[in-house]
């Protein structure tokens, strides 16, 4: 499937999910909105259950941005009140090399992950005061990644490839919290954490987010923090483990 059509969809997947969380109760009030668009210089590890054993990869952001076909990443938030209901999209296709001998038959092994993730979640803030906000709430996130795996054969011996793909929901809880230190400083942090094993989520799944921004006027702001996020699940019946982490630079609008 191309990036385009599969980022599409994963959209169309994070508005349904959104609207299922905005609260009958504060509809007929009035909703503030605001989107983000930012850059994840990210590193990514993974570690690949294959037929001669386990294959782990560790990526810098260097490496990532040598390595990157395509790459987005975005937020939607909507407030009413008390009442939050956030989207978050983040997709990357990307591909490298080991560079070196996979046990005594393979010169080397080309893992490429694409990883597409929405994530939609509704809460409230139980905290709620001019130099402190805290949200918790509930939500799902939807994965579609594939780790397609070759390991390339010395001389005599066939290359293998291994394809790992699924698509699958996560129920997720989580915090999301806010406090102003000055007129235009702000520091923001989350924690979420989902899976747990149900059905055929992730065995487990969880990210954390801590960082501080920077109020330009009343429609925007830029923000820089760092972002992990954690996948354990079985592909395929195989297991596979990604972590992506790294700093993050955006910018927001409200209206």
């Amino acid at each position: 499937m191309k990036p385009q059509s599969k980022m599409a969809g994963s959209l169309a997947a994070a508005a349904c999910l959104a609207g299922t969380a905005i609260p009958a109760a504060a509809q007929a009030q009035s909703w503030e909105y605001s989107v983000s668009v930012y850059v994840w210089m990210s590193g990514i590890d993974t570690s690949v259950e294959t037929p001669i054993g386990t294959i782990d990869t560790e990526l810098s952001f260097g490496d990532v941005l040598d390595n990157l076909d395509f790459a987005f990443f975005g937020t939607f938030q909507a407030r009413n009140g008390p009442w939050v209901v956030l989207g978050d999209l983040n997709y990357s296709a990307l591909g490298t090399s080991l560079g070196g001998p996979i046990g005594a038959n393979f010169a080397d092994a080309e893992v490429d992950p694409t990883l597409t993730i929405a994530s939609a979640f509704g809460g409230y803030a139980f905290v709620d005061r001019p130099d402190l906000r805290i949200e918790a709430g509930g939500g799902l996130r939807f994965y579609d990644v594939s780790v397609d795996t070759r390991l390339i054969g010395n001389t005599g011996v066939p290359d293998v490839d291994i394809p790992r793909s699924d698509s699958w929901l996560d129920v997720i809880v989580g915090v999301h919290l806010r406090a102003p230190v000055s007129e235009r400083w702000f520091a923001r942090g989350y924690a979420d954490i989902g899976g747990f094993g149900l059905g055929d989520s992730s065995e487990l799944s969880w990210q954390v987010y801590a960082g501080g921004g920077y109020r330009i006027n009343e429609t925007w702001s830029v923000e820089v923090g760092y972002r992990h996020l954690s996948i354990e699940k079985d592909l395929d019946n195989a297991r596979i483990e990604l972590d992506q982490s790294g700093p993050l630079i955006g910018v927001s609008a409200r209206f």
